[in-house]
């Protein structure tokens, strides 16, 4: 299994990620599949109408499949899909992690966006806009606490 700089796994587009049960390693508690990458040079602004342009270099509406698992997630039963959770990188090989997230992400108007987390014994699938500082490289899903995996793009 190829890992980022970081050791964290590498996926490719469309390969599930897996998060497995600490008392059971068979069992699946968490799954994330990066299914598309689609860049943006800009979207159009929830409410306002408009254009927005991204804050770094482009916009990524990234297509995913989440689930979680019934009593998964630790004390607070669920796994976000926030933009936070999200940031890029150049390459595998490289240590930089730049944050996804920006205001103007969060303003884009998008109908088939993903809810702000997955929860226990849930599933979701949707898109997602993030701000990415890389047109090519790593998508990185790390929220806090977790090792998380990368996916190229």
């Amino acid at each position: 299994m190829s890992t980022d700089a970081a050791g964290r796994p590498v996926k490719a587009l469309g390969e599930t990620a897996r998060l497995s049960a600490p008392s059971d390693p068979t069992v699946t508690e968490f799954s994330l599949r990066i299914v598309s990458v689609e860049r943006l040079t800009s979207c159009e602004i929830r409410g306002l109408g408009g254009r927005a342009a991204p804050e770094r270099k482009v916009f990524l509406k990234i297509r995913l499949h989440a689930s979680l698992a019934a009593g998964a997630g630790g004390d607070e039963g669920f796994m976000p899909l926030t933009p936070a959770a999200f940031f890029t990188a150049p390459s595998a090989s490289s240590a930089e992690a730049t944050p996804a997230d920006s205001e103007a992400a969060f303003g884009c108007d998008d109908p088939t966006q993903v809810p702000v987390a997955v929860d226990a014994d849930g599933t979701e699938q949707g898109t997602l806009v993030l701000d990415a500082a890389h047109e090519h490289g790593l998508l990185i899903y790390e929220p806090p606490g977790t090792g998380g995996w990368s996916w190229r793009y």
